[in-house]
């Protein structure tokens, strides 16, 4: 009977080895999905948590949410209870509302204190306290007048910033989203009824300085956007009230105020952008390029538009321009051009500099000063861009050069010259046409230099056939210009220009190697066939029909021989 009872006894401890194994790997597979499974009925374990606003987690029950809000609604009877005082005159004038406004700071302190694992209890203690602020500013403001807009205006920032204060220390985005939709709307609101452009506008930027502070330090990137809006409307609209009638009503802001919002717009997010991509080093992101570019249309272009309207002076507006754009290069080139993951803010500021300098230019220089500041300037960016290899200024060149051959109108000019069919060519070349052409020169000599003294480089191709494109457009037509000065039919000579920059061309390219100044004999010519056909056939003079043919088929006849490329005989001594 003992060997039974061992055998027995051994397959028990077998048993209760293989339960306990079971209950340690059931143990481990219920541990691994403890958060997520809800507590059962009647256990007495806590409720599965809820997650809220804020990223934050927080146990709330249904018989804790039902009190909440039955506070809040006892804090809203709290602040009629107040004002009923105030009719009564027991809380009589500004005394009441004064009083008021402590009572809806109280609940915002309120919001303070509640514990941070609630954020649901500080939203709405925050949301009661904007309920109870933004109808008692209004009241006291519009319908009793016992505060003005400047007072309504400073106590709505106040009430922001110590949203926002409040937000911060408890990391509560709900906070900061109630009290900035709260003191925007409130003073967008007084000023509807109380047309203080200078209070909306004060209001307005404070709150969105305040939520950029607050961005600098990654605290309610999101918050951004609804701000930025608000800035830029409002700013838009009081440039707006001050240009749109001849003769502003009593209530338009001023010029100054207008102007020196603007000001304000842009150096609010400028510095919030240079404080996050150039001091701390962060990729600038899709919000500030598209900001600080709008930012740049209101601002600048709302100013500009500001100066024509009540004809005052744009110099400071140039100047700041001007200012800021060299602040861009110094930036682009100094801080962030070898900095390593800095590509985009590096292109973003150069970008920004080059739009800059030429808004400064445009305002600051007049007429002829104006080609020849970007020509200037241009020459510059090209002699600086190929001694020390920077590609972006080199492009920046040729677009600094293309604005000045726009300004001096070297299309419109030229083509005069050359056809002869328009009133302008009665009158002289301007002044800006020869400091545009002389830019143009001189860039494309830099260009040819610097070609013949290092390896190829992917810019020198743009750059060269555009030049030369411009330069023999410009110089062809200022040699026509000299040649209709004769006191003689001078449409075949100037068809002989055309042919025998076709011919010279063709020589050119092939002889030195220059594949642009090929590319420009075609054009040339035809030029010179829409000359004969719009000019010499219009006119209707034999003699100088049958010259103009001649010339023109001569030049088909010669230009096949010219384009044939020289034997290695010939190249070798091209190249000694």
């Amino acid at each position: 009977m003992e060997e039974p009872a061992e055998r027995l006894t051994s397959e028990v401890c077998s048993l209760r080895q293989a339960v306990t194994e079971l209950q340690r790997r059931v143990s481990a597979l219920e541990g691994a999905g403890v958060a997520e499974t809800a507590a059962q009925p009647g256990s007495g374990a806590p409720q599965s948590p809820v997650r809220l606003p804020g990223g934050q987690l927080a146990a709330v029950r249904s018989e804790q949410v039902i009190p909440l809000f039955g506070w809040a609604f006892l804090g809203l009877a709290g602040a009629y209870l107040l004002r009923a005082s105030n009719a009564a005159g027991l809380l009589p004038g500004v005394s009441g509302a004064f009083v008021g406004i402590a009572y809806a700071g109280l609940w915002l302190l309120l919001a303070s204190r509640a514990s941070t694992d609630k954020p649901l209890f500080s939203a709405v203690h925050g949301l009661t306290a904007a309920l109870i602020l933004a109808p008692l500013l209004w009241e006291t403001t519009v319908r009793l007048d016992l505060l003005g807009p400047a007072a309504s205006s400073a106590i709505v920032s106040a009430f922001a910033v110590l949203g926002l204060a409040i937000a911060w220390k408890r990391n509560l985005t709900s906070i900061a989203w109630i009290v900035t939709i709260a003191g925007l709307l409130t003073s967008t609101a007084l000023f509807r009824e109380r047309h203080d452009a200078a209070a909306w506008l004060a209001s307005v930027l404070f709150i969105a300085m305040a939520v950029e502070l607050s961005a600098c330090r990654d605290h309610w990137l999101s918050l951004r956007w609804m701000t930025a809006g608000a800035a830029d409307l409002t700013v838009l609209i009081s440039t707006m009230f001050v240009t749109m009638w001849t003769i502003p009503p009593p209530w338009a802001p001023s010029a100054r105020l207008v102007l020196g919002a603007q000001i304000v717009l842009l150096t609010i997010y400028l510095a919030s952008t240079v404080d996050r991509t150039i001091l701390r080093g962060l990729s600038i992101t899709g919000f500030e390029t598209g900001q600080a570019a709008l930012a740049f249309a209101v601002s600048i272009g709302g100013a500009f538009y500001l100066a024509r309207s009540v004809n005052t002076s744009s110099l400071i507006i140039g100047l700041f321009c001007l200012l800021g754009g060299a602040a861009c290069y110094a930036v682009s080139f100094t801080f962030l051009e070898h900095r390593p993951h800095q590509g985009r803010n590096f292109h973003t500021y150069s970008t920004f500099a080059i739009l800059l300098i030429s808004a400064g230019i445009f305002t600051v220089l007049p007429g002829a000063f104006r080609a020849a500041g970007w020509s200037i300037l241009a020459t510059l960016m090209m002699i600086i861009g190929i001694l020390w290899n920077r590609t972006t200024l080199r492009v920046h060149a040729v677009v600094y050069l293309l604005l000045s051959v726009l300004s001096a109108d070297l299309f419109v000019q030229a083509w005069a010259r050359l056809i002869r069919e328009s009133p302008l060519a009665s009158q002289p070349i301007p002044a800006a046409y020869a400091w545009a052409l002389a830019g143009v020169a001189v860039v494309y000599g830099l260009i040819l230099r610097v070609k013949r003294r290092r390896e190829p480089h992917w810019t020198d191709t743009i750059e060269s056939a555009a030049t030369a494109a411009l330069l023999l457009l410009g110089g062809l037509a200022m040699l026509s210009e000299w040649v209709s000065l004769l006191p003689f039919d001078t449409a075949p000579l100037r068809t002989a220009v055309l042919a025998g920059a076709a011919l010279s061309l063709a020589e050119a390219g092939t002889r030195w190697q220059r594949a642009e100044l090929g590319w420009l004999v075609f054009p040339v010519l035809a030029l010179t066939g829409y000359k004969i056909l719009v000019e010499e056939f219009q006119q209707g003079r034999s003699l100088s029909l049958v010259a103009s043919l001649i010339l023109f088929g001569g030049t088909l006849i010669l230009l096949p021989r010219l384009r044939r490329q020289p034997d290695r005989g010939d190249r070798a001594a091209v190249s000694l």
